[in-house]
């Protein structure tokens, strides 16, 4: 195990017996774990504006609450193609679901973007200001969100241009330097695990949020309900696991699947694999049949589609035969597909494997043939369309059902239903995810 896998998982570990501890006694949660953002950037996906999903405009209906909420429309937001690239929305950091889909709440900041229906404004009082960012059985094949969080995409070029033991120790010694300068403001972390590896690993030195938290979130998601109990904690479980279902396939960057990405050569242009833009490419330099793509892909990720982006016009460049290769957990390599491309006709996405049996922590894409011989390839672009069976499919809806059979959740008054969602069951969402953490052999 590396430094920084053993690092990470010592933090974990130290994480989950500081929450048990604090359920057990029924004190407030560590913050680290619920930690909440103050605010977010979301960008226009560069999966929406691409191949069969590419879009002349974007529209998104604004709602003084969410739809299940006794919400309404009272404006809407629209983005012309000129604009893809450079518009943004700034959210508040909190997470809201229901069976629609998923919202973002804009800030104050954002509401300029919003066309207001005036007849509606007359009428209503307008309190907030929500749009449906990722529907919930969006009618693309692909399912592919319209917004991603800024720091998504920057997360995923960043990591790929060092070794992950690299970006562990540059980061610490970022980090411990920005800590121990009380004149200067850390840098905003948008991820509760970022939180958690942080400050549960430097132990050396006080512990301390990121600037950008939002503290009354945090705050409300630390804080049990009044009589909260481990039983009812059990019983939680037992609902969540009895009621949760999940929402089949999504398509996103790659980045949110993979950790890290290794090539036969030219590794500084790996990143180019994982920032979404067709016209930017890894070009490999090399020997005929000896370029890789190896990817290291997250935890629990069973690729339902594997899809790299090539172009014609880049001649002899083009690659016209690849492998794709799958190791399992225990150490074994075995052949998953091979694809042969018309070098012709073929530009854009092209898929070159589907349906992978199971989770294979690492997929090499061998690239053994190019058009008319050539020695070295180009590829533009993965994609990876992933089953969602580890997430919990967990919404605010759900709380919206007879709890009969759950009699300590029945308790909580209807119109508190909100503290089930956004206190108690996110928090239970996140500590299976560190836990898995601890007991995925891959990390």
């Amino acid at each position: 195990m590396s430094p920084n896998k053993a690092r990470k998982r010592l933090a974990c570990i130290r994480c989950v017996l500081d929450t048990v501890k604090n359920i057990k006694t029924n004190k407030p949660l560590p913050k680290e774990l619920c930690f909440v953002p103050h605010e977010v950037e979301y960008v226009v996906s560069n999966d929406s504006t691409t191949g069969s999903n590419k879009h002349t405009s974007l529209s998104f209906k604004v709602w003084n609450a969410p739809m299940k909420r006794d919400g309404f429309v009272f404006g809407k937001i629209t983005v012309p193609e000129t604009e893809f690239k450079t518009f943004s929305l700034v959210v508040t950091g909190d997470e809201y679901a229901d069976d629609m889909g998923d919202w973002i709440e804009l800030t104050k900041d954002s509401f300029k973007h919003v066309e207001v229906n005036a007849d509606i404004k007359a009428t209503h009082v307008i309190e907030g200001a929500w749009i449906l960012w990722h529907a919930r059985d969006n009618p693309r094949s692909e399912n592919v969100p319209l917004l991603v969080p800024k720091h998504e995409l920057s997360d995923g070029a960043n990591k790929q241009s060092q070794s992950k033991d690299d970006i562990f120790d540059g980061w610490t010694s970022a980090l411990i330097k920005s800590k121990q300068d009380d004149d200067k403001k850390s840098k905003p972390v948008y991820k509760w695990m970022n939180v958690v590896e942080s400050n549960y690993m430097l132990r050396i030195i006080p512990s301390q949020l990121p600037s950008n938290a939002d503290m009354d979130a945090i705050s409300k998601l630390s804080t049990p309900p009044p009589n909260w109990s481990m039983e009812t904690d059990e019983e939680l479980v037992r609902f969540l696991v009895d009621n949760c279902k999940t929402h089949g396939q999504t398509m996103g960057g790659a980045s949110k699947y993979i950790e890290q990405v290794t090539v036969s050569t030219e590794q500084e242009f790996a990143s180019n694999l994982l920032d979404g833009d067709a016209d930017t490419f890894w070009e490999s330099d090399g020997s005929l049949g000896r370029h890789y793509i190896r990817l290291q892909i997250m935890a629990g990720v069973i690729i339902q589609k594997l899809i790299i982006g090539v172009d014609q016009t880049d001649d002899n460049y083009m690659p016209s035969r690849i492998l794709v290769h799958g190791t399992t957990e225990n150490g074994q390599t075995k052949m998953l597909n091979e694809t042969r491309i018309d070098c012709t006709s073929q530009t854009g996405d092209v898929l070159i494997m589907e349906n992978a049996p199971e989770f294979y922590p690492t997929v090499e894409i061998r690239i053994k043939e190019c058009k008319d011989d050539g020695i070295d390839c180009r590829i533009h672009y993965i994609k990876i369309v992933s089953s969602k069976q580890k997430q919990s499919g967990l919404n605010r809806a759900l709380f919206d059902k007879d709890l009969m059979r759950y009699p300590k959740l029945e308790s909580v008054d209807v119109k508190n239903r909100d503290l089930l969602y956004k206190s108690e069951a996110n928090r239970l969402r996140r500590s299976k995810t560190l836990i898995h953490q601890l007991t995925n052999r891959s990390r």
